[in-house]
């Protein structure tokens, strides 16, 4: 799998460090979902494809952790 997108009306996302799993990733849209935490970031080392990160109504806590790890 090389694009996910996850999305939902104020959903809730458990285990959303699994994604780290997936490792031919390159475009990740994650929109309205809550439930993540820093711990589920994901690392760039597990997912070393990933091009395009898209966040919108997420987590403070996941986004600012996705951000330090993106730079």
């Amino acid at each position: 799998m090389t694009r996910l997108t996850l999305g939902g009306n104020l959903g809730q996302v458990t285990n959303a460090g699994m994604l780290n799993k997936l490792g031919q990733l390159r475009d990740l849209f994650i929109s309205n979902l809550f439930g993540m935490t820093k711990s589920d970031c994901l690392l760039p080392i597990e997912i070393p494809n990933l091009e395009y990160l898209y966040l919108d109504s997420v987590p403070h806590e996941y986004a600012s952790a996705m951000r330090s790890v993106a730079v």
